[in-house]
């Protein structure tokens, strides 16, 4: 499988207002081979902003800057792991699918979950 170029990357940062802290990111590229599709490689949020809406904001913010660039695909991938159970919600809510898990992919008992959402390129 090919990696994404270094260049095609693109990160949304979320930064503390009044401040040089990062507070949450976003790392998405589009996905090699594909006419209209992009992967979610990375996404977090420094633990003392987490439930303030930042990582709903920076996936808010990517799939608005997907969409313009005709992005019709966004995959994610986590893992099967009761550390990812809230990760695995996240996704649900911001209205995303599981569209497949594939049984010890990482190691024994850490199954390959893959998410997936459909950009409505009107909204954009």
């Amino acid at each position: 499988m090919q990696r994404p170029a270094l260049d095609n990357y693109q990160i949304v940062l979320a930064q503390q207002v009044g401040s040089d802290q990062v507070a949450g990111y976003a790392c998405y590229a589009r996905t090699p081979f594909t006419r209209a599709a992009s992967d979610l490689y990375w996404l977090a949020t420094h633990p003392q902003h987490r439930r303030f809406g930042i990582a709903r904001q920076l996936i808010a913010t990517m799939e608005a800057a997907l969409a313009k660039e005709g992005i019709e695909h966004v995959r994610v991938e986590t893992s099967g792991t009761g550390g990812y159970s809230a990760a695995r919600s996240f996704y649900d809510r911001c209205g995303y699918q599981n569209i497949a898990r594939i049984p010890d992919f990482y190691k024994p008992g850490d199954d390959l979950y893959t998410y997936y959402k459909r950009l409505h390129l009107d909204a954009a």
